[in-house]
């Protein structure tokens, strides 16, 4: 039998000359993405470049043009008598003081006592303001119900419950303490309150919607957002709860720093006075220092987040 062979047609034609085409056509050539250039990134700053930067030269010598600026108004104006020349004393008087008190143990004996009244009066304080703050800004019938007890409380002039409180508790560290403690409980309470108030409720709904308990909410949405703002109550209420402390040690007390400073005061010496004056002030600033160390090193994620970060369970 012979074999049946279909017709070819123009169709065929046209398919075989195409693949013959594709046969003898090179293949398409891939081209290779950019590479990244390390090279053309610049240069990172040494450590030297770094330490100069957070130290700022022109903004500390502007500080110590400004200080050398004070001292020359106080030292003129002394001399000038601008102020009745028994009830002040130059700089120099000044720096004999506090080298005389400084010398002495009794100085450093009182200081110990001062910043332990200071420091737990700040810690008791503290403590009871954040935990009430988040409660009530947390939990609004909480709020409601704390907050004409709060306003009262914020009302009262705090520094008129010290006459009580010596009496209650005595010329020893206990009165100064409580004092401090209640002035530092109403500084951090507020802002606390008002912080927990003011978080994004979206934030709230993603939490929610991944359902995380009170511990992961409290933990990855409440405490970051209220940092920066009880920080910055905390820097405030260290500073009152050593100032009510000196303020209460000037009315009555067995020793402090409120105490040498008054009982220079009455001896008309007036160079030490000026000293013990002086040396609250640094302890303050240094005590405020250390709040600031303490808050960059818990708010660094802040910074490397630079306007945001991510909620993560």
């Amino acid at each position: 039998m012979s074999s049946f062979n279909p017709p070819v047609t123009d169709v065929d034609q046209h398919l075989e000359a195409m693949l013959a085409h594709e046969e003898h056509e090179p293949a398409p050539v891939r081209r290779q993405p950019p590479r990244f250039d390390i090279s053309t990134l610049p240069p990172s700053p040494s450590t030297w470049h770094r330490v100069v930067k957070r130290i700022d030269p022109p903004v500390q010598l502007a500080r110590l043009a400004l200080l050398v600026g004070i001292l020359a108004l106080w030292h003129y104006s002394v001399q000038q008598e601008w102020i009745n020349r028994i009830f002040t004393a130059t700089p120099k008087e000044t720096w004999d003081g506090f080298v005389d008190i400084v010398g002495t143990r009794l100085f450093w004996e009182d200081l110990v006592v001062t910043l332990r009244e200071a420091v737990f009066g700040f810690v008791i304080g503290g403590a009871l303001g954040l935990l009430v703050g988040l409660l009530a800004g947390r939990y609004l019938r909480i709020g409601k119900v704390f907050m004409p007890f709060l306003t009262f409380a914020n009302a009262l002039p705090k520094i008129a419950l010290a006459p009580i409180l010596l009496l209650w508790f005595g010329v020893g560290e206990s009165s100064k303490i409580v004092l401090a403690a209640i002035v530092v409980f109403c500084i951090v309470e507020v802002p606390t309150q008002a912080a927990v108030g003011l978080i994004d409720p979206d934030l709230n709904v993603v939490v929610d919607s991944l359902s995380a308990s009170e511990y992961q909410k409290f933990k990855k949405v409440v405490l970051p957002g209220i940092l920066a703002p009880v920080f910055g109550a905390f820097r405030l209420a260290l500073i009152f709860s050593l100032l009510s402390v000196v303020f209460a040690e000037i009315l009555s007390a067995k020793r402090g720093l409120g105490l040498r400073l008054i009982t220079a005061k009455n001896n008309f010496d007036i160079g030490v006075m000026f000293a013990y004056t002086i040396v609250l002030a640094l302890i303050a600033l240094v005590l405020n220092g250390l709040i600031g160390v303490i808050e960059r090193r818990s708010l660094r994620w802040q910074e490397a987040g630079g306007g945001g970060s991510v909620v993560s369970l």
